[in-house]
């Protein structure tokens, strides 16, 4: 049976929050359904990533309750794009203890979650196709179509997958992944997302200090870190941002490349 964080113990790297192995058994049924386990040393629970798609995750806690380190439901269903890209917001679509629920939402899956699924896949191969030397930046793709010069884009989100053309999947329809592509294609032209980011940053700087939400995810956070916003206002002003940690570090790169963030 798989185990969970059955690795050598690691040193404490500093950071007071280093977690033993757990010796968690892994669930066979999420390895019959093509998960495959990607956890770190000190994940709280086991991190299954889907082999068929670069950032579809199922998170996977202890059986009991009791032991959940974070408590909550056993399953997560979540997506998630690779380090440097703005992150995807309301990513986690299925949290449930029934395993079954997590594979019937695998059957049917939601417009949402495959527009994310599609999300995380193509942020995945733009990075390969940099380090490739295939494009210089990401601002070479500029719109849904350039995508088709790299690969055949109509894949994205499991367009060529078994369940995707199914009489059993009615509702995934050509109706329905025209409007995937039409949202994939809105979402390039916004700059992955970015635009939408920086454009909270900008227009509420104060607001996010004083309220004590995160002015890009408008998550209330008990700690911020304060950022330095050069130029927010087309003048020689600088303003203080509140943005909270998770925000900052999953988005540092794209904030900076877009307005010259840096921290305070």
């Amino acid at each position: 049976m798989a185990r969970f964080n059955d690795y050598p113990e690691w040193p404490d790297e500093g950071d007071g929050h280093y977690h033993p192995p757990q010796n968690m058994e892994i669930p066979e049924w999420t390895l019959k359904a093509g998960f495959v386990d990607e956890s770190w040393h000190n994940d709280a629970a086991a991190r299954m990533r889907w082999k068929t798609s670069a950032g579809v995750f199922l998170w996977v806690s202890e059986a009991k309750p009791e032991q959940r380190e974070c408590g909550g439901l056993r399953y997560g269903l979540t997506v998630e794009v690779p380090d440097g890209w703005p992150e995807l917001h309301g990513d986690s679509f299925v949290e449930t203890d029934d395993s079954e629920e997590v594979l019937k939402f695998l059957q049917k899956p939601s417009i949402d979650f495959t527009v994310a699924r599609a999300q995380a896949e193509i942020c995945s191969d733009i990075d390969q196709w940099i380090s490739e030397g295939s494009i210089q930046e990401r601002e070479d793709i500029k719109d849904f179509a350039d995508l088709h010069d790299f690969c055949d884009a109509n894949g994205y989100g499991g367009g060529f997958e078994a369940w995707a053309w199914s009489e059993s999947v009615p509702h995934m329809d050509m109706d329905f992944w025209n409007e995937v592509q039409a949202r994939l294609d809105a979402w390039i032209k916004s700059g992955f997302g970015a635009r939408r980011m920086v454009e909270a940053v900008k227009a509420s700087p104060i607001k996010a200090l004083e309220t004590g939400f995160c002015c890009v995810c408008e998550h209330e956070m008990p700690i911020f870190r304060k950022v330095l916003l050069m130029n927010c206002d087309e003048t020689d002003e600088i303003d203080k941002v509140g943005i909270c940690g998770s925000c900052w570090a999953h988005n540092r790169d794209t904030l900076r490349h877009c307005t010259g963030l840096a921290v305070a």
